[in-house]
């Protein structure tokens, strides 16, 4: 599981409600490559995933956390991609800043012009105790960059 989301803090520690944005930094969280979680999931449609990120991202709001992702006009935000999602550079959304239901990891780079890249990487997951009786190779399943300013 991958996530991505904008970082915060609470500006005053005695007041859950002092939460603040930290302009242009972000957290991102990638588990286990085989974390259990998802497992659970065996449909792996886009429909699927973009109906489960919506679903984490609601979560995330009415905790009062950051949403999924990043908006598109995160400084230097751009290349954002997202298997299944045609339109993730264009408009990137909260599914294009998640796989809930990949065994993943992440790269992160950083280019001598100061660029930073995160590529995830992954399989489909598959129910516990079991395991494809074919190879799969991993893929990229969403990324982004973040250019300098």
């Amino acid at each position: 599981m991958i996530r991505v989301t904008q970082l915060q803090y609470q500006a005053d520690p005695n007041s859950s409600d002092s939460k603040v944005l930290v302009p242009g930094a972000f957290q991102l969280l990638a588990g286990p490559i085989g974390a259990g979680g998802p497992d659970g999931l065996t449909d792996h449609s886009f429909a699927t995933i973009q109906r489960v990120a919506a679903q984490r991202n609601a979560v995330q709001i009415a905790l009062r956390e950051p949403g999924l992702g990043l908006p598109a006009n995160f400084p230097g935000l751009r290349n954002v991609f997202r298997q299944g999602d045609p339109n993730a550079a264009a408009s990137p959304s909260p599914v294009d800043f998640s796989s809930p239901d990949t065994f993943n990891y992440t790269i992160v780079e950083v280019a001598e012009d100061g660029t930073l890249t995160v590529t995830n990487w992954g399989i489909p997951s598959y129910r516990q105790n079991t395991f494809p009786q074919d190879a799969i190779e991993a893929t990229p399943i969403l990324g982004f960059q973040i250019a300098p300013r």
